[in-house]
């Protein structure tokens, strides 16, 4: 379930990330600030991925 949310964000992220740094190009006639955002936007998801920790253990795992 999670990795489908999180492939799903990958998926609406590449699209829209395309469609707003043309965007951004357009505004400011440069691509410079769409590729800040982009890699603010990566350092973010990186950060996000980092803190969900490790999978958890077959054996420790409950089946309810």
């Amino acid at each position: 379930k999670i990795y489908g949310i999180t492939v799903l964000g990958i998926s609406l992220g590449t699209s829209a990330g395309s469609v707003l740094i043309a965007m951004s190009y357009d505004h400011f006639g440069d691509y410079q600030y769409g590729i800040v955002a982009v890699s603010v936007s990566f350092a973010l998801a990186a950060a996000c991925y980092l803190a969900m920790g490790r999978y958890p253990d077959r054996e420790n795992l409950q089946h309810g």
